[in-house]
């Protein structure tokens, strides 16, 4: 017959094991059925960073991109007097944008739309509650190597009273490289 400790020690063992053995078969099963997390442990990181961003009221409140702090040119280009991101590196790049409409009339639908390569890509639309949105938003782009995107605000009452404010304290601008899928 087994001694009471030689039994709890072997308890604790099965234990140990048992635990680990699952640990390991959960990691597996996280990594095989959802690849997205496998990606982001090579994620290159921050790529671009801006502070300033203005819109340019001749064209449709296209957001100009300004005061540049980080620029890796292996992953994008700034053309178009800086409204139109070239993304070069094929992949998934997250892109954080912070700025504030003013000047908004209250109850009109607003918006911030996304163009991939001159097509609508995405659309964040919102009604104006008050005269002016701090809009702090995010989206995941996917790039061939060769895709175009530029940002734009807009008005679907189109009475173009609104612009972006030029205080810095809300103008930010943060593409991530986050990795092919």
């Amino acid at each position: 017959m087994m001694s009471t400790k030689r039994l709890n020690a072997l308890i604790v063992i099965s234990l140990i094991i048992g635990v680990s053995a699952l640990g390991v078969g959960v990691f597996s099963v996280i990594r095989t059925y959802f690849p997205e997390v496998r990606e982001h442990e090579t994620q290159t990181g921050i790529v671009g960073l801006w502070e300033t961003i203005e819109s340019d009221q001749s064209s449709l409140f296209t957001l100009i991109l300004n005061d540049i702090r980080t620029n890796d040119s292996d992953f994008f280009s700034l053309n178009n007097p800086n409204t139109t991101l070239s993304l070069n590196q094929v992949g998934w790049y997250k892109v954080s944008f912070r700025f504030r409409l003013v000047s908004l009339i209250v109850s009109n639908p607003y918006g911030v739309q996304i163009w991939k390569n001159s097509l609508v890509y995405q659309d964040l639309e919102f009604e104006a509650t008050e005269t002016a949105k701090d809009i702090n938003d995010y989206a995941y782009l996917y790039s061939d190597g060769d895709d175009e995107f530029h940002f734009e605000c807009y008005d679907a009452m189109i009475t173009d009273s609104f612009w972006v404010t030029s205080s810095q304290q809300y103008n930010q601008f943060v593409l991530e490289y986050v990795g092919e899928v």
